[in-house]
């Protein structure tokens, strides 16, 4: 009796291809959807509905949305610094180093409150904004989570 010859069993190429592409692309789709993904391009009147402020004229904003925070800094226009501030007139405020939520470390370059610099905080609803007392037009402002339109 002659035995058989074995012949190895080759894999199918499919069940290699689904586990190449399909199972890496199922992962990264769940880790987004779990951790979310940055939106950095706002509009001011957007902002401006997010932070529940009329609308001024700014020089330069940036804007971070990430889970459960919205990030912006301001630079009001030097015509637009008291009209700004007049619409937080009997909001508390407080003075102090920045603090968390604003102390918070985000890796973008325009997101530098100074750790050591004295400013002034005011507080309403969900919003915090903080303003370094040196430079009264520009604001640091966060929105909490759930609050966030």
């Amino acid at each position: 009796m002659n035995p058989k010859p074995s012949n190895p069993r080759s894999t199918s190429w499919k069940p290699v291809l689904f586990s190449i592409l399909v199972i890496p692309f199922a992962f990264s789709l769940l880790l987004t959807s779990w951790m979310g993904v940055p939106k950095e391009e706002y509009q001011a009147p957007k902002l401006f509905e997010q932070l529940e402020l009329s609308e001024v004229p700014l020089k330069d904003m940036h804007t971070l949305q990430y889970g459960a925070l919205f990030f912006c800094r301001l630079r009001l226009e030097p015509q637009a610094v008291k009209p700004f501030y007049d619409q937080l007139e009997g909001v508390e405020t407080s003075q102090g180093k920045a603090e968390p939520p604003i102390a918070l470390k985000l890796e973008r370059e325009w997101w530098d409150p100074g750790e050591t610099e004295i400013g002034t905080y005011w507080r309403y609803g969900p919003v915090t904004l903080w303003s370094p007392d040196p430079h009264p037009d520009l604001v640091y402002a966060v929105v909490r989570e759930g609050d966030v339109k």
